[in-house]
């Protein structure tokens, strides 16, 4: 599994048998890229018969799992949308935008708070093949932080 996985997991591990709660598991498989629904979600850790706390071996399963789906990779996808260029970059600006105003839309100060957590500021361009592992870590951090 990856180191960015390992991160995910570590920042929840929270009690002594070094396991993370159902909820955290959501956050963090989110926050690694992936869109899986709560019910798709539910339906994998049915199948793997949790008993309500996850370890780091089943979050690697989950994961595993929902990697048919779209994680990084299609999140890569979706930033080309906004590269009309093909430079393999986006403008910060196009990226704030969307944040604010697609999906579960951010205000100013989650906004703010997502580009702190990821160590961007104003004006800078996103490289997408190399921004994908801090974005995701990013959205970790600006989770468990609120």
């Amino acid at each position: 599994m990856s180191d960015e996985a390992q991160e995910a997991f570590d920042l929840f591990e929270a009690d002594e048998y070094g396991t993370i709660s159902i909820e955290d598991l959501f956050i963090a498989v989110r926050g690694l890229g992936y869109t899986p629904s709560n019910q798709q979600l539910y339906n994998v850790l049915s199948d793997l018969n949790t008993d309500g706390r996850i370890s780091y071996s089943t979050f690697c399963q989950v994961i595993e799992r929902l990697e048919s789906d779209v994680g990084p990779a299609g999140l890569l996808e979706a930033f080309k949308l906004f590269d009309k260029e093909g430079r393999g970059s986006i403008p910060m600006k196009d990226l704030q935008g969307v944040l604010m105003s697609w999906g579960q839309k951010l205000n100013r100060q989650e906004v703010d708070d997502f580009m702190k957590a990821a160590g961007l500021s104003e004006g800078t361009d996103i490289h997408t093949r190399t921004y994908i592992p801090t974005y995701t870590l990013a959205c970790i951090r600006t989770h468990t932080h609120t």
